[in-house]
Parts: structure tokens; C-alpha cells; sequence
């Protein structure tokens, strides 16, 4: 496989990276490079202009110019290679300054080698070759949302017809037949009819639009409207539903309407509006009503028919005659039958189901095959309903007692499982030995009547059950005689159960002070006593209003007595909440907007300003505070009157007698009447003096701090900044020391003996390790000013480490160094190696002369 050839322009001031970079490239075994040299920025810019290599390696230091400031000038030139910088400094913020610059990858020379230097030149040639297809992307996208945009312009003008197709059609709603309407959910008020709610309501649509939902809910016939109520939430969950109802038009008079509902939510989910259509179908129902009528007579005949049909069965000669007949009063039967809203089933004597016309098919949910000739035990009747009632012996006993089930309400069971309540009508058969052998049923669903019922029950339970609950006793009388009432009222008057008061005489458990308030009957309420058991007077209120049924008042008892004890004890605690306010040792006053004066002040006030109680109520509250409070207290009352809720401790500057100023913390709540005006406020002061000639000496103290601070934070980082120049230059020399004695190792090893090698490696060794020490004294610089966190440590590691690089010495001076087991601890390894350095480095400086030292 033929490789490919890439063409590589390296800009490097130093000779030995151009010859150690061509090493190299040469042993890259997967690619075929030309590598060209630029030796400065001047050269190096020159050679980019020609743009005509696949990539660029570039170094950081070119003598008065940088790498970065090469990468801004083939930036500008659109150089397409890509740009890697190939340096010794080895940074993250070199990093992060070369991508900003417009580099491509960022390779240090140090971890430089021939299979990450070729990869890093592949991913960047690969990676530019994406960024131009991501450009091109990009413009064919512009090119769309440039359609977008006349696609939108069409639309704008498509949203202009449907606005004249809108006018039309307000225009075929005001000529409907059909009333139209729209009332908003949010304000539950009609923002429009047609105009022919004139014809089906007999009001105009302005008069229709005045009225509100109830108004229009009270206008149901009261028969229908539980209906009606039930069915509208169910609807407007659904969002689409239809209701029959009769309505009360304008004269009087009931009219039966169908209306169709549409509900409509916002973006959000919450509800706009209910629009209905609304049609006038008494007619229909009246028609429905004969038809009915007809349909019965209809059934009277068809039976009667089937008895001539079992006495004609005897008579053979008139037979074909009769089956004719019997034929076509069949199809009139079953036409009949097929048509009627009731469920109509024949079953035999084990109560399988012979027929079921095709409403009570599609009432249980079933087709013909799937019912005929099963058992409507499990089908459409359950075993058991929801109340535990055994329908299957039920069942079982309308073919044993067909006497007492001529008529039988009970639960039925759909397809689905749904219980539903049916009111069944059942004729049985019999043969001529007396046996049954068929059952004749119609059904009808009475769901919303047992529904209603139900409502009912739950309606006077609740009711029972506020009235029991109330704090209050409730009690009902018809002319002054007690019918009805609650347990508190009975406990009130000392007995045990309500049928002590029971057909009693109201005014025998009152005072006779008050029976003549009493007869008045005063729907506000009004302060009486009644009279307790044991004949003790009670103090109530009381108030009484008409009930449900014409005649009797219901009447609320409320009990005085804690209400008297508490307002006693209120009136007590004012008297020491006042006594409290005026020995605190806080500045408490009041003040009222509408004189301007101060309407109660307390002694340790007088004790801050230095004005006597007499004088401060003659004087305007503000004057009290210096120019700059007094425009704060007028700001916050300007926002709490706007409705904003200001700071209730805000700082003033109070001015005392003697003139000196005091700083005070004001706790201020600001009073209104009930039309919003203002009345006054109630101000706690808290002298604060002290407290702010402290925060002052605090200031300045802290002031002096951060600039100490920042003096500091400068010289940490001009250290930094030396360290990390000394690190680079000190490294340099070191790389070139450390590459080339790697390239020496490689090349030369086989003809080198072993004391050379010895030497080489010893060199090589040395090498890392000093550039290891460079690096931990470049990382001690900064712990210095950033801290180091701890680490495990070997310290057995770190001991041959520092005996390593201290080998010349120890041999040099006959030295013996032993060390024991040492532990493995938490620590900087850094510092670690530093120490142990310091401390043999000493041992063997100092020592006896002529002794070889033993450390």
C-alpha cells in the first residue's frame, strides 16, 4: 500500500528540535513526510504565505516574537494547514492561549515522540478537514432558514385570508337558524349571541349577555337541571358533549333545546371558553312523545297477536294463511322492536338469552354471536354487585316466583364491567302443563335517576353533618315551635339530647328581656341572653333567617361567653401592654399623618432626644430627623402606599435637644383606613450609636487588610511568574541533554561496553532526576502560595531516591548511610525528599575530619 505523503513546515529558532523532529518523523511508520525548516518569524511567515503544507508545527519562543503571534498572522492570511504549537513550556495557560489564538492542538516537546507526534499532525489534519465540512454545512443551513423566512412571509399572507374568511363566517352565524353563543370560563360572563336567540330564548342577545351562568342555570326546568349540572363538568373535561334540557323563555313558557358544547383550553391547559349551538327541538319532543304513545299501543297489539298465533296453531286449514300473517306482524314486531330505546331480551327457563333487540346490544357492548345463547349470569348480569346483593339468586328466583318480579330494579353489568343501574319490566311464559319457559324483559337505564337519588342522600348527609360540625347552635322553628335542631345548641341549654327542645316553645329558653327583640325576627345579628337548664342566664348572638320551606326560620345561636372573657382579658392586656410600652428601654411612639403629631410617646424616647413627653407631642414628628432621614421616611411611605412591601428596619439620623445626632434603627409599620388612605404609624427606635462608630473603625481596619492583601497577591505572583521562567530556561538545556542521550542510547548501545553504558545510563538517570527536581521546585513555588493537599508517601522510596542522586558524595567522602523499615505516611512527597536531602547532604558536610561519617 502506497503511503501518503505529508508536507510539514516546523518554525523553530533552535537547530536541535529541527534535527530531533526529523528523527522523528523518519521512524513514523505509518506515514511519508517532508518536513521543511523556518528558523524565524520572519522566515516562517514568509514560508506560510505560499499555503501548500498539510500542517504546521510551530514553536512558542522566536527570539523578539512568539508562536502566538505567528498563529494571529496565518489566522489573518487564511491559512487552510492546520496549526500545531510544539513547545517547551508546558502550561495550561499556554494551552488555553494557543486555541484562542487559533491553533489547532497543543503538543509540549518534552512528551514528544514518534507515534504521538504523527498522531497529533493525523488529528489535525483529520480535525480541519471537519471544521471546512462543518462550514459548508453551515451555509447550506443559512440557505434554508433563508426559505424558512419566505416561507413565513406566504403564511403571513395565508393568516390574511383566513381573516376575511373569519368575517364570513361571523356573517353565516348571525343568520343561523341556530342560537350561538360564547361565554368566557375565566370571567364567567357571555361575550356574544346570535341573534336568534330573540326566536328560540325571547330575549335579545344584549339582554342574554347581561345575564350571568346562573342566571341562565336558573331558567332550567328544575327537573332537568341536576341533569344539567352533573353532565357540564364531564363535558368539559371530554371537551366536546351534547345536553337536552327544557328552558323557561322569556314569557313563561318551557321550551325544550339541544345544545352542543365545544370547551376550549389555553396554551398552558387552563380554560377560555364554552361555545354552544343551540337548537329549539320541542317540536321533536313532542313528536317523540306520540311515538312513544304509539310504539305501547303497538306492543298491546303484538301481544295479543302472538296469543292468536297459539290458537291458530290448531287449525290447520287456515295454516299457510296464519303463517303469512304471523309473518308480517313479525317484521312489524321486530321493526318495533329493533327501533325502540329500551333494551328488550328473551330468555328461556335457565335464563339463556334467546333474543336481544340491537339497542341492548349496543347498550351491554356485545354483538349478536358473542351474547345469543349465553347465560346473562356473567354477561349481563354480575354474580354480585357492588354492594354484596347476590343477583344470581336473584335471577335464579324470578323463574321460581315470577309473581313477585313483575317489575325489578337492580345492577346490571356491560362488557367492559361497568355497573349500571336498569329498571326491568318481566312477562313470563308458560306451557300448558303451567311450567315457565320463557321470560319476556324491557329494560330501561335509569343511571342519572339513581345518580340524582344518590346525590340527594350525600346532599342532606353533608347537610346534617355541617350543621353537627358547627361551632355554632343551629335550630329550626315553624310559628315559635322547635323542629329540629343541632347538639351544641342542645349542650348550650344543659340537656342531653335534642328531643328535649323538640315541639318546645322558642321563647321559653329566653329571657323575657329580650322576647319582644325576638318576635321582630332581625336577620342581622343581635346580642340576647338565654336561659341555661339550672336557670343561669347565657350571654349569645344571634340571627335568623328564613329556611327551605315557607314558614320555618332557621336560627344561629352563638356562645358570648368566652368571647366576654377574652375581651375582658384584652382590655387587661392593653392596660400592661401600655405600662410595657412606656418603661421599655426602647423609643416607642405613634405618630398620626393627618395632625402631623406625635399622639403617644414612651420615657426612654424622652431619655434619647432630650425633649420632655409635653414636648415632643407638640412637635411634628419629622422634626425629629435629620434632611437625608426625613426624605427615607417619606420615600418608604410613598412605596407602601403604592403597594410595595418596604424594609421594616431601615437606619435614621435623629437629632437630640442639645443638638448632637444619634443613629438610630427605626422599626416602622405604616396603618391605613379601610379605603386605603393613610392614618399613621407605630415606630420602635433603637439607639445605635456605638454600634455605627464600630463598623467605622471595622471599615478602616479591613480597608488596610485587602490593600495588604493585594500587595501580597502581587508578590506571589511575580514569584510565580520568575519560577516558571527559570523552570523553562534551567529545562531546556536539560530536554536537548535528556533526547539526545535517549537517541545516543538507541543508535550506539551495541558498540558501547559495559562501563560506557554504565556511564550513559547513569547520565540519563541523573537527567530525570534533575528534571524531576526542577518540576517539584517549580510545584514548591507555587504550594508556597496555593498549598499542596497531602498524599501517601514512601518514605523507604524516597531514601533511595535522595541516596541515589547523593551517590558521588557518599563515595567521595567514604561515608556509610543505613536506614531501617521506614513507614508509609500522609505528606508532600515533595517536601519529603527535600528533607531527607537537607538532612544527609548535612551529615555529610559536617563531620569529624579524617572519620568517614556514618549517618
Amino acid at each position: 500500500m502506497d503511503l501518503v505523503l505529508w508536507k510539514i513546515l516546523l518554525v523553530d529558532d533552535d537547530e536541535d528540535d529541527y534535527v530531533y523532529v526529523r528523527q522523528l518523523l523518519l521512524e513514523a511508520s505509518h506515514r511519508q513526510f517532508e518536513l521543511e525548516w523556518a528558523q524565524t518569524y520572519e522566515a516562517g511567515l514568509r514560508a506560510l504565505q505560499s499555503n501548500c503544507y498539510d500542517a504546521i508545527l510551530m514553536d512558542y519562543d522566536l527570539g523578539l516574537h512568539s508562536g502566538l503571534e505567528l498563529i494571529h498572522a496565518a489566522v489573518a492570511c487564511k491559512i487552510q494547514a492546520p496549526i500545531i504549537l510544539y513547545t517547551g513550556r508546558g502550561s495550561y495557560e499556554v494551552d488555553e492561549e494557543a486555541m484562542q489564538a487559533g491553533a489547532t492542538m497543543y503538543l509540549t516537546k518534552k512528551e514528544a515522540n514518534p507515534l504521538l507526534l504523527e498522531r497529533a499532525i493525523r488529528y489535525a489534519i483529520e480535525h480541519k478537514q471537519t471544521q471546512a465540512a462543518l462550514s459548508k454545512a453551515n451555509e447550506e443551513l443559512k440557505q434554508e432558514l433563508e426559505k424558512c423566512e419566505q416561507t413565513e412571509a406566504l403564511l403571513e399572507v395565508r393568516n390574511q385570508s383566513l381573516w376575511l374568511s373569519e368575517n364570513s363566517l361571523r356573517s353565516v352565524l348571525d343568520n343561523s337558524l341556530d342560537v350561538i353563543y360564547r361565554l368566557n370560563l375565566q370571567t364567567r360572563r357571555y361575550e356574544y349571541f346570535s341573534p336568534a336567540c330573540q326566536t328560540v330564548y325571547g330575549f335579545s342577545p344584549e339582554e342574554m349577555m347581561a345575564m350571568s351562568s346562573e342566571e341562565t342555570m336558573d331558567r332550567v326546568h328544575p327537573d332537568d337541571r341536576s341533569q344539567v349540572v352533573i353532565t357540564l363538568p364531564r363535558i368539559q373535561a371530554e371537551g366536546l358533549g351534547h345536553l337536552a334540557f327544557r328552558w323557561r323563555k322569556k314569557t313563561g313558557e318551557f321550551r325544550w333545546l339541544s345544545v352542543n358544547l365545544k370547551f376550549t383550553r389555553d396554551a398552558a391547559g387552563h380554560w377560555l371558553y364554552r361555545d354552544g349551538i343551540v337548537r329549539d327541538i320541542t317540536e321533536s319532543k313532542q313528536f317523540e312523545a306520540v311515538l312513544i304513545s304509539k310504539e305501547k299501543e303497538l306492543a298491546d297489539a303484538n301481544e295479543e297477536l302472538e296469543i292468536i298465533n297459539e290458537e291458530l296453531k290448531s287449525a290447520n286449514e287456515e295454516l299457510l294463511l296464519q303463517q303469512e300473517s304471523l309473518r308480517q306482524s313479525e317484521e312489524r314486531y321486530r321493526d318495533l322492536v329493533e327501533c325502540s330505546n329500551s333494551i328488550i331480551m328473551r330468555a328461556d327457563k335457565d335464563l339463556n338469552i334467546r333474543y336481544m333487540n340491537e339497542f341492548g346490544l349496543k347498550y351491554f357492548g356485545y354483538t349478536a354471536q358473542e351474547l345469543i345463547g349465553k347465560n346473562v349470569i356473567g354477561t349481563t348480569i354480575p354474580k354480585k354487585d357492588d354492594a354484596g346483593r347476590d343477583l344470581e339468586a336473584m335471577a335464579k328466583d324470578i323463574v321460581q316466583q315470577p309473581g313477585q318480579y313483575i317489575t325489578n330494579v337492580h345492577k346490571n353489568m356491560r362488557k367492559n364491567g361497568e355497573l349500571v343501574w336498569i329498571s326491568w319490566t318481566n312477562n313470563v311464559k308458560y306451557d300448558s302443563e303451567g311450567n315457565v319457559v320463557e321470560i319476556l324483559a324491557v329494560g330501561n337505564d335509569i343511571y342519572q335517576l339513581k345518580k340524582a337519588e344518590e346525590a340527594l342522600k350525600v346532599s342532606e348527609h353533608r347537610f346534617r353533618q355541617l350543621a353537627e360540625a358547627s361551632f355554632e347552635g343551629l335550630l329550626i322553628h315553624e310559628s315559635g315551635r322547635i323542629i329540629d335542631a343541632n347538639t351544641v345548641i342542645v349542650k348550650m341549654l344543659g340537656y342531653d339530647d335534642p328531643s328535649a327542645l323538640i315541639d318546645r316553645d322558642l321563647l321559653g329558653y329566653v329571657d323575657p328581656t329580650y322576647h319582644k327583640l325576638m318576635t321582630k325576627g332581625l336577620r342581622t345579628p343581635f346580642e340576647i341572653e338565654v336561659v341555661h337548664r339550672n336557670g343561669s342566664r347565657i350571654p349569645v348572638e344571634v340571627i335568623a333567617k328564613p329556611f327551605v320551606k315557607e314558614g320555618q326560620v332557621v336560627v344561629a345561636v352563638l356562645d358570648l361567653r368566652e368571647r366576654k372573657k377574652a375581651e375582658a382579658a384584652l382590655r387587661e392586656s392593653e392596660a400592661k401592654y401600655r405600662a410595657l410600652i412606656q418603661y421599655a428601654p426602647s423609643g416607642i411612639y405613634e405618630i398620626d399623618f393627618r395632625s402631623k403629631r406625635f399622639t403617644s410617646v414612651n420615657e426612654a424616647l424622652c431619655q434619647l432626644s432630650g425633649y420632655s413627653q409635653d414636648e415632643l407631642l407638640q412637635m411634628n414628628p419629622l422634626d425629629i430627623l435629620d434632611e437625608q432621614s426625613q426624605r427615607v421616611f417619606q420615600e418608604r411611605l410613598t412605596r407602601w402606599l403604592a403597594g410595595e412591601k418596604p424594609d421594616e428596619n431601615v437606619e435614621y439620623r435623629v437629632r437630640a435637644k442639645d443638638g448632637h445626632e444619634i443613629y438610630a434603627d427605626l422599626n416602622v409599620t405604616f396603618t391605613k383606613d379601610e379605603n386605603g388612605k393613610p392614618l399613621g404609624a407605630t415606630v420602635i427606635g433603637h439607639d445605635i450609636t456605638a454600634r455605627k462608630q464600630a463598623e467605622a473603625m471595622m471599615k478602616a481596619q479591613n480597608e488596610a487588610i485587602q490593600d495588604y492583601a493585594k500587595k501580597l497577591e502581587q508578590s506571589n505572583k511575580e514569584l510565580e511568574n520568575f519560577a516558571l521562567i527559570a523552570s523553562h530556561d534551567l529545562r531546556e538545556p536539560l530536554r536537548k541533554i535528556e533526547q539526545f542521550g535517549d537517541q545516543l542510547a538507541k543508535s550506539a548501545s551495541p558498540s558501547l561496553g559495559e562501563t560506557e553504558r554504565d556511564y550513559l545510563r547513569r547520565m540519563q538517570n541523573a537527567a530525570a532526576r534533575l528534571n524531576k527536581m526542577i518540576e517539584d521546585l517549580l510545584v514548591l513555588s507555587r504550594v508556597a502560595i496555593q498549598g499542596q493537599p497531602f498524599c501517601r508517601v514512601d518514605l523507604n522510596r524516597v531514601a533511595r531516591d535522595v541516596l541515589d542522586d547523593l551517590n558521588s558524595q557518599v563515595r567521595k567522602t567514604g561515608a556509610r548511610v543505613d536506614h531501617g523499615e521506614l513507614p508509609v505516611i500522609q505528606a508532600d512527597p515533595i517536601q519529603m525528599h527535600q528533607l531527607f536531602q537537607n538532612l544527609i547532604s548535612n551529615a555529610l558536610k559536617f563531620h569529624k575530619a579524617g572519620e568517614p561519617p556514618i549517618v
